[in-house]
């Protein structure tokens, strides 16, 4: 089991992919901001973090730095679900310090391999 920090400002896909990794025995706390990401990584520990590419405020670039400031043994994912992204040079080559880089297509136990991967 992974302590979970989900964080996308899709609601529908946040809450789905939360109740779902539960069916995984993960603890997923959910999150739809850069600014709530961050409060929950100063008052919380974290297994994991997932984060989606592109949000208003600030996506996963932008956190992935702030969690390697904060702790830089936190695996990092970055997910996106836009097609074009996930082609683009920055999602491939841009984001280097992300230990994983998925597509919300992704299946559950596809995510569910990452996690345990990055987190044993």
């Amino acid at each position: 089991m992974a302590k979970v920090l989900l964080v996308d400002d899709d609601l529908i896909y946040l809450s789905e992919m939360a109740d779902s990794l539960g069916s995984f025995n993960h603890m997923a706390t959910a999150v739809t901001s850069l600014d709530e990401a961050l409060a929950s990584l100063k008052s919380e520990t974290f297994d994991i973090v997932i984060c989606d590419t592109i949000m208003p405020g600030g996506g996963a670039l932008s956190l992935l730095h702030e969690v390697r400031a904060i702790d830089a043994s936190i695996p990092f994912v970055v997910i996106t679900g836009r097609p074009e992204i996930a082609t683009s040079p920055l999602f491939q080559k841009g984001m280097k310090e992300a230990n994983a880089k998925i597509e919300k297509s992704a299946t559950l136990f596809e995510i569910d391999r990452v996690i345990r991967t990055l987190v044993s």
